[in-house]
């Protein structure tokens, strides 16, 4: 019944505001992913060497 009524009120920000946590949660999924990896070359240095360093891995999940 209220949403009726606020169908055209802040459509902008509501907007926005989907977009932010849309982009929000996928950047925390690639840095739950890089974690993964980084901790997975941790305990078996030789994992993805030759395509992503440890060191880059670190740094993209921080």
């Amino acid at each position: 019944m209220a949403s009726n009524h606020l169908t055209g009120v802040g459509s902008e920000s509501k907007q926005l505001a989907t977009w932010y946590f849309t982009f929000a949660a996928i950047l925390f999924g690639a840095q739950l992913l890089f974690g993964l990896v980084a901790a997975i070359q941790y305990v078996m240095p030789g994992f993805l060497f030759e395509v992503l360093d440890f060191s880059v891995a670190r740094m993209l999940h921080i």
